[in-house]
């Protein structure tokens, strides 16, 4: 039996530093059937050298460069497409996040044993500037067979390490279902998309989470999440396009104005407690 073709990118941008390193750790992975493709966005580094060297050594590996500085989020946009388009499952795989050699082989177990669910979620070990270490304790996420449960799982941000579901490896039929993205009115575009995306993929399915740790995350200042300011201002605008997927979603009228109400009635009270705190 042939085994599903999986697609993995690299989004990258000035990664010099950390490159070699990732790519080296997803050539390891035990899986006979992936191919990674490392998408760069305009380096002023070596990034783009490093990754033609890599590339050249290794024919499971392809690399294409943007002729203009697109920006995270439509780099990632773009290369989820040409993942999703020749694949039957694929992941992002961020310049400076190792994965283990069995990233693929646990997650594609557990995928093809629910096939209801659209993405797994893996455990990861968080490894921070300052040298502290800590494991993600996931225990379920948007596991429920109700829509409405598992959107306000997500979009309430009520599980620790949430982001993990983002870096797993998703069904690629749904991933071209969600594309492309709002773009938003105000706010930094990129601001927790990732959020955004985990609640565009729970309207079409379940996730599945499993306890294996199998990749590494890193942050530090100049990690891209870490470097979002998270004002208020960033707060509404994600609540804004929240609503706007919602409302411009396939999903039924009835999960739709459920949703809605949970968000206005949770979002009333942080208001009323902002203007509070402004009239002091």
């Amino acid at each position: 039996m042939k085994s599903p073709r999986v697609i993995g990118f690299v989004p990258t941008y000035n990664a010099e530093k950390f490159l070699e390193k990732t790519l080296t750790a997803l050539a390891a992975i035990q899986y006979p059937n992936f191919k990674i493709i490392i998408g760069d966005d305009c380096s002023t580094d070596r990034t783009f050298e490093i990754a033609n060297t890599f590339a050249g050594q290794d024919s499971r590996f392809k690399v294409f460069q943007n002729k203009e500085n697109l920006g995270w989020l439509k780099n990632s946009e773009k290369l989820w497409i040409l993942s999703a388009k020749d694949s039957e499952y694929c992941f992002i795989n961020p310049h400076d996040d190792p994965p283990y050699p069995n990233f693929i082989s646990k997650q594609l177990e557990a995928l093809m044993a629910n096939q209801e669910a659209v993405l797994c979620c893996p455990q990861m070990i968080n490894r921070y500037d300052t040298g502290e270490v800590s494991k993600s304790q996931i225990n379920s996420l948007g596991e429920s067979e109700n829509l409405v449960e598992r959107v306000t799982e997500i979009i309430r941000r009520n599980t620790n390490f949430w982001w993990a579901a983002y870096h797993g490896l998703h069904r690629s039929d749904i991933v071209l279902k969600i594309i492309p993205m709002k773009k938003r009115f105000f706010g930094k575009g990129e601001f927790s998309k990732d959020l955004i995306w985990l609640m565009k993929m729970a309207f079409y399915g379940k996730f599945i989470t499993i306890p294996d740790l199998l990749f590494e995350k890193s942050y530090s200042k100049k990690t891209l999440s870490q470097s979002w300011k998270h004002t208020s201002h960033q707060k509404f605008s994600l609540w804004a396009v929240t609503i706007q997927e919602i409302l411009d979603s396939e999903i039924p009228l009835k999960d739709k104005i459920k949703l809605l109400k949970i968000i206005v009635f949770g979002f009333i009270p942080k208001i009323k407690r902002r203007l509070l705190i402004l009239s002091k």
